[in-house]
């Protein structure tokens, strides 16, 4: 189908087919892909991993792999409303042509998926930032440093000041993620291309950051070209969707029209599975605690062991900042990234920890791993404090203790075959021989959905939701007894998500596994977790079970986190700007008792035998 040039379209896509020269032939990425992005509108491009969303955005930057060709279609790109300067047609550029290189950055700005590989580990969020301004705006160091601040304050940077001298690693995964998308808009582009820009940010700062776009859109008349697997985030963002299905597009139109009546098979299958805080009946998953015969296992299993498999109790951890530590002697004091931490983990169960990046934790899930020693506190597995293993019994308890890592990109050793990756710890380990090591690899991948043909593949020939899966095939090599699983869906298109959440349900009642479950996606949470607990800089202000805190929400940053959360429906009312204002009251705007005065103390009070809420009061005395 071809797309006519208007005046009204920033960009048309006509008849688009893209093929990869692989070693075994040609692959047939896209065929005959066909849309539209009106100027100062929203365009989703939804659909599984693989379906090509990510190839056309590679097409449009000009960002093709050297392996990749346009074999056929227009790509008609008008950034010039004035109609001065005709068209340009980007699938007739060449990747070292100059007017690409004009049209990159300038007038199309791209939100890469994975922030580590798109940010540099030797240079600082400034410099980074700052780039596109100092090429494309022609702005002295001091007009650049001016305006990245700005922007890194935009995008929801606590103190951006500290961010410009900051370097990646520095940065939690969701802060890493707002400074590739202060790179992509700090020149103001006609098109931003953002292939899952909210992926890894927690829902208020999603909320902030697409209240950002949509005020940028009226400001600048940018359009923007979604690409996502967040159909929450779609059907209250986008003006038209387009649907894609291994290269071809499979349903395109209106948003309402799209969700009120779906044709294609492929996208009501899609629509089902979508994770919601209150599960449909039609749903792919129901809520654990939905479950009764999940409930009633989990029962029987704290009958047959009734003391936690691992207990958390009153741990502290702080940082200091590079800043403190040159100074060392009257340095400032360690930035406190758990304060006071205390849970407990039992069979079988999983129990979801929750709240916005920086809130504490990834570091809680480190804390538990040994990758870091707390400051104070115990951390107790079985009864033992895992801060005396040494030797043999570390290596046995990290072998009871696994982890699914966030970024999958920078986990996965790009030098080594899925094989390879997943044998390694089998190896490390001493299990089996490398016939029995190789069949286990197999399994794996059939496991999470993957072809155990691909074994001699590398991460890079993989999407970004395949490589997930991988990661959550090698946690699972070493059939661990508790599997931290951080952020372990958040790269994963819904329906593949939906697999995946129903796979670790399901090995959870096989192998009474325990899991903790690290997200900001709180629709997630819901489908999976049996109890819930909220942080919030560092600190337990919420925990309880999952029906009864998601019905009964009491603390505030509890409510602002839910509130948060956009309905997979364009029906049901979404105010992107409200949600924007909530995350960023801070805790001035909450209420007593649960704003900190300095003159009482603080304590986890009861709302039920199984509900406690943070509060400061004199009862805490």
């Amino acid at each position: 189908m071809s797309i006519p040039a208007s005046a009204s379209n920033l960009l048309s896509v006509s008849d688009l087919s893209v093929e990869f020269r692989m070693p075994a032939g040609a692959f047939r990425a896209l065929e005959r892909v066909s849309f539209r992005v009106p100027r100062g509108r929203t365009v989703a491009l939804v659909g599984e991993s693989g379906s090509g969303k990510t190839v056309i955005a590679q097409t449009i930057m000009g960002l093709l792999p050297a392996n990749g060709e346009i074999t056929s279609g227009q790509l008609l790109f008008d950034h010039d409303k004035s109609a001065q300067t005709p068209p340009r047609d980007i699938a007739r550029l060449a990747r070292s042509d100059r007017g690409l290189r004009a049209l990159q950055g300038r007038h199309m700005g791209m939100v890469f998926q994975e922030p580590m590989s798109a940010l540099s580990p030797l240079h600082t969020i400034g410099d980074q930032v700052s780039e596109s301004a100092r090429f494309h705006l022609r702005l002295s160091g001091a007009a650049a440093r001016a305006l990245t601040i700005d922007t890194l304050r935009l995008v929801g940077f606590p103190d951006p000041d500290r961010a410009w001298q900051a370097y990646p690693f520095e940065l939690s995964g969701g802060l890493r993620q707002r400074a590739v998308i202060a790179m992509a808009i700090i020149c103001r582009p006609a098109l931003l291309i953002a292939d899952e820009p909210t992926t890894a940010l927690d829902v208020t700062i999603q909320a902030q950051i697409l209240a950002l776009l949509q005020r940028l859109q009226d400001e600048l008349d940018m359009a923007v070209l979604l690409i996502t697997h967040d159909l929450g985030v779609v059907a209250h963002l986008a003006d038209e969707i387009v649907v894609l299905h291994q290269g071809q597009v499979m349903e395109a139109g209106d948003r309402r029209a799209i969700f009120s009546a779906p044709a294609h098979p492929y996208l009501r299958a899609l629509l089902d599975a979508v994770p919601r805080l209150v599960p449909s009946p039609s749903s792919s998953l129901s809520g654990a605690g939905d479950d009764p015969a999940g409930v009633a296992a989990r029962a029987d299993l704290k009958k047959i062991d009734p003391d936690a498999i691992l207990s958390v109790q009153g741990v502290d951890k702080g940082f200091q900042s590079r800043a403190a530590s040159r100074a060392r002697a009257g340095g400032a004091a360690p930035i406190a990234a758990v304060a006071d931490v205390s849970f407990d983990l039992y069979r079988g169960e999983c129990v979801g920890l929750v709240g916005e990046s920086g809130c504490g934790k990834t570091t809680t899930a480190r804390l538990i791993m040994r990758a870091l020693m707390p400051d104070a506190g115990e951390i107790r597995f079985r009864g033992t404090d895992i801060a005396t293993f040494q030797g043999r019994a570390l290596s046995d308890y990290r072998t009871r203790v696994q982890y699914i890592f966030q970024d999958p990109f920078s986990s996965l050793n790009p030098r080594m075959t899925i094989g390879d990756l997943l044998c390694e710890p089998l190896q490390i380990h001493g299990r089996g021989n490398r016939a029995s090591r190789r069949a286990r690899a197999r399994m794996l991948m059939q496991r999470v959905g993957l072809d155990p043909d691909h074994l001699a593949r590398y991460p890079h020939a993989f999407s970004g939701g395949q490589r997930q899966r991988i990661g959550i095939a090698r946690a699972l090599a070493l059939d661990p007894e508790l599997l931290i699983c951080d952020e372990p869906v958040s790269a994963l298109d819904v329906s593949v998500q939906a697999r995946i959440l129903a796979l670790l349900k399901d090995l959870q009642a096989e192998l009474s596994l325990t899991y903790l479950f690290v997200s900001h996606d709180l629709a997630v949470v819901r489908q999976i977790a049996d109890r819930v607990i909220v942080m919030h800089r560092g600190r337990v202000v919420e925990t309880g079970g999952c029906d009864e805190l998601f019905r009964n929400p009491i603390h505030p940053y509890t409510r602002a986190l839910l509130a948060a959360v956009p309905d997979p429906d364009p029906d049901t009312p979404f105010d992107f700007a409200a949600a924007m204002a909530s995350a960023a009251g801070g805790t001035d705007g909450w209420p007593v008792p649960f704003r900190e005065t300095g003159t009482l103390p603080a304590r986890m009070k009861p709302v039920s035998p199984t509900h406690f809420v943070r509060v400061f009061d004199a009862h805490a005395a």
